[in-house]
């Protein structure tokens, strides 16, 4: 199943993680507990794709989802090269992931 749609790294460490052991259905998915830790992967998954594509445009809904993943990828970004920081990073498969583009990042909670 997973052959067709290969899981990044970030996603591979939520996997893990969240105990699943098989994935049956034709789409694969991820199982997190609450809305902190769906914040928490969109924002790892967002840093490390807009790693590997630093011109790409992302447009976000609002709501609880985007509330957390804003709050995350700020912290990420502000404590990218400090303890904190790189503890998050390499739980969740952005131990090597260069932070880039970072200061182009506008969001807006209102």
């Amino acid at each position: 199943m997973l052959s067709k749609y290969p899981l990044s790294e970030v996603e591979k460490c939520f996997l893990k993680e969240s105990g699943v052991e098989k994935i049956s259905t034709l789409i694969p998915y991820l199982q997190v507990d609450n809305f902190p830790k769906l914040g928490l992967l969109t924002a790892c998954r967002f840093l490390e794709w807009t790693a590997a594509n630093p011109q790409g445009v992302i447009s976000l809904p609002t709501g609880k989802s985007p509330e957390f993943f804003i709050k995350w990828t700020q912290f990420l970004l502000d404590n990218w090269d400090n303890k904190k920081g790189k503890e998050v990073r390499e739980k969740y498969g952005l131990g090597t992931t260069k932070k880039t583009g970072a200061e182009r990042f506008d969001f807006r909670t209102d």
